[in-house]
């Protein structure tokens, strides 16, 4: 088969340009959610205990659209289905669900990372 792995694929865009925007917007802006795992009589399990989809996040809290649209155009090109944005406490919101997203960002993230010289 001819199929790309878009994982390998956006892993050599966070090496160039892109990838110092993105995670640039991820410093400014940016945190990650997961589940909280416990440990608790299934009597009173809670429906926040399930690991939904929508348990595992990123999320980038923007102060204007132009940030958003930005935002968004770099996170296509890395290869993301941004979910649609929402405003709240008066800043754009930017969530991408999903514990494959999440995962795949602090993948990502490390590579980056990796490839970047120390910054003081």
């Amino acid at each position: 088969m001819n199929r790309r792995d878009p994982l390998s694929a956006s892993s050599r865009l966070m090496h160039e340009p892109l990838g110092a925007e993105l995670f640039g917007f991820f410093r400014r802006h940016g945190y990650l959610r997961r589940p909280i795992r416990r440990r608790r009589p299934r009597r009173f399990a809670s429906p926040y205990d399930s690991g939904r989809k929508d348990d595992w996040e990123v999320r980038f809290v923007l102060s204007s659209v132009m940030e958003l649209r930005e935002l968004r155009r770099i996170l296509v090109l890395a290869g993301f289905q941004p979910e649609p944005s929402f405003c709240q406490f008066g800043k754009q919101m930017q969530p991408l669900y999903g514990r494959r997203a999440v995962e795949r960002f602090e993948e990502l993230w490390r590579s980056f990372a990796r490839s970047r010289p120390f910054e003081s």
